[in-house]
């Protein structure tokens, strides 16, 4: 037994290290007045799906058409391996075979070819959990959901019952304490993993999985959306339905000195598969905590001048689900402080797509977010949250941990929205994907004077839920224009502290005058009165001398 699992092992590894290709189709095969798309579609989608596009009034098209049987069974012919369909690129991904007896390009139906892309990126380390403050309910994980207003929202009761969240990571390990709730509910919709090709999404090594690691990521990410676990650790949307989708494959590397390490191996055509098919399931929103930079060697290489929002494989698949109503949320990336990037990653610079950056507990940019701008000129990140320092469950100690990148910032983001879209859904709102993004940057923190570090700032659910209005708060030096952080902003009889951007925020609910004095060490002090009324938000900079 041992001997045929190291037999298989090799045999797989060989298999994925070959390189894959993009094969691109001319056509569908559909008759010329496309009479059959409506039909066709609807036999693709599931009802979950359909009932989104009628709700949405998005028409089918010919992107929910599957790829021609027809030239798939010829390539197949010509030796090639089918390994991912794409109805939406209109292609599939392939491994050719040693030798072709005929060249692709002589074929009527293909319009061209090209190398998929592949990435490695390595893991980054897990915190040991430090002592830290506990709150009934929350317990380690207040501070990411205060950040955010996750907290007001659960009060209100809305924790994301309706919503389904679609997952592209590297893997999953489900049996573990913080989701109990969400597989015995039957919340847990669905599952499948893009590099095996099979419903296991943890490490399955009877079905061949050659990467233990493999689930360690995306439990963490998935932590954040969905733990469940009071007074330990709680998801930002402990409530809302998830389908999950491994996309990603994890890989051991051997250091010098003989030490191993590990790293993600990165494939675009499975993350391209993965959300074709969390669309055709009908998710509401994604989530993605990867993203595509420079590649290796042997795959298909991007420049920063092609992060265009119009490029990258990827970014077209994210721009499309995002046509189909899908809100669609991707990590910025880890690259700030790599000199040979430095960049945002691919699809975060989709024009469609929400790019998460990070931030510490004090509001901080993390020293490890990418940067904006797109290649193009467009401000990304779009949002940012908590992802130096972020709560997460390790799934091999069993426990609650740490751990650092706008990989979890990404999740903790797209679960705010899910709070959102439920409270909009219970006022009777019908929301598009890209209308729910907008309305989260336009009610965000830093709405007023959004960069290519933070965005618009860190989205404040129960503003953009329309649950409860607010004052935003700016306090800077009047000659130098710099932010003063932990200067003291008083708003009638709150006391609230700036932050590391200088920035405050005060929830309010109730019409009529607010004095807000801010002061700080070394300033004077600074009154200002407003007169609210319900529905409008204030922006405020209080300048000091």
């Amino acid at each position: 037994m041992k001997k045929s699992l190291i037999l298989t092992f090799f045999i797989l590894t060989a298999i994925f290290a070959q390189d894959k290709i993009w094969i691109f189709f001319t056509d569908k095969c559909l008759p010329p007045d496309k009479s059959l798309v409506d039909s066709i579609a609807r036999m693709t989608l599931s009802e979950r799906a359909i009932r989104r596009r009628e709700k949405l009034n998005i028409p089918f098209d010919e992107y929910d058409v599957p790829v021609c049987k027809a030239y798939i069974d010829s390539i197949k012919r010509l030796g090639y391996n089918i390994v991912n369909v794409s109805r939406w690129l209109n292609a599939v991904s392939v491994i050719p075979p040693q030798r072709q007896s005929i060249s692709l390009s002589s074929l009527s139906f293909v319009r061209k070819t090209q190398p998929v892309a592949r990435f490695r990126q390595r893991i980054t380390p897990i915190k040991t959990m430090e002592r830290v403050s506990r709150i009934r309910y929350w317990g380690q994980s207040m501070l990411q959901a205060m950040m955010v207003g996750a907290d007001i929202m659960h009060q209100r009761g809305y924790r994301g019952r309706g919503v389904l969240i679609g997952m592209l990571d590297s893997g999953y390990k489900i049996d573990v304490p913080p989701f109990d709730s969400l597989v015995a509910s039957g919340r847990l919709v669905a599952k499948y993993d893009f590099v095996h090709h099979d419903t296991s999404v943890g490490y399955d090594s009877i079905n061949g999985d050659w990467d233990p690691m493999g689930f360690v990521h995306g439990t963490m990410t998935l932590s954040c959306i969905a733990a469940d676990i009071p007074d330990q650790i709680m998801g930002i949307a402990p409530e809302a339905s998830i389908a999950l989708a491994k996309t990603e494959i994890v890989d051991s590397v051997i250091e010098p000195g003989g030490v191993v390490d590990y790293e993600r191996r990165i494939e675009e055509d499975n993350w391209v598969a993965g959300i074709e098919w969390l669309d055709s399931i009908g998710v509401d929103i994604v989530t993605s905590s990867l993203g595509y930079t420079y590649f290796t060697t042997d795959g298909w290489g991007y420049s920063f001048s092609d992060l265009d929002g119009n490029t990258a494989v990827t970014t077209i698949a994210a721009d499309l689900a995002a046509k189909k109503g899908i809100a669609v949320f991707n990590s910025a990336g880890n690259q700030r402080m790599d000199y040979s990037w430095g960049h945002i990653v691919t699809p975060a610079d989709g024009d469609s797509v929400c790019a998460v950056g990070a931030v510490n507990g004090f509001y901080e940019l993390a020293p490890f977010s990418s940067p904006g701008p797109t290649a193009d000129g467009r401000i990304k990140p779009d949002l940012s949250a908590l992802g130096d320092n972020a709560v997460v469950w390790q799934p091999f100690t069993n426990s609650v941990g740490f751990s650092d990148g706008t990989s979890f910032s990404c999740p903790i983001v797209a679960a705010t929205a899910a709070l959102v879209l439920q409270a909009l859904r219970d006022k009777g709102f019908t929301t598009h994907g890209w209308e729910l993004i907008e309305l989260m940057k336009s009610t965000a923190d830093m709405a007023d004077s959004p960069n290519n570090d933070y965005g618009w700032g860190v989205p404040k659910a129960p503003v953009a839920a329309g649950i409860l209005d607010a004052i935003y708060i700016l306090v800077v030096d009047s000659i130098s224009g710099q932010p003063l952080t932990n200067a003291v902003v008083i708003v009638n009889d709150d006391t609230l502290f700036t932050d590391g951007r200088g920035r405050a925020t005060k929830y309010i609910s109730e019409e009529g005058i607010y004095n807000i004095k801010a002061s700080c060490n070394g300033f004077l002090s600074k009154t200002i009165t407003i007169n609210h009324r319900r529905g409008r938000i204030h922006r405020i900079a209080v300048k000091l001398t």
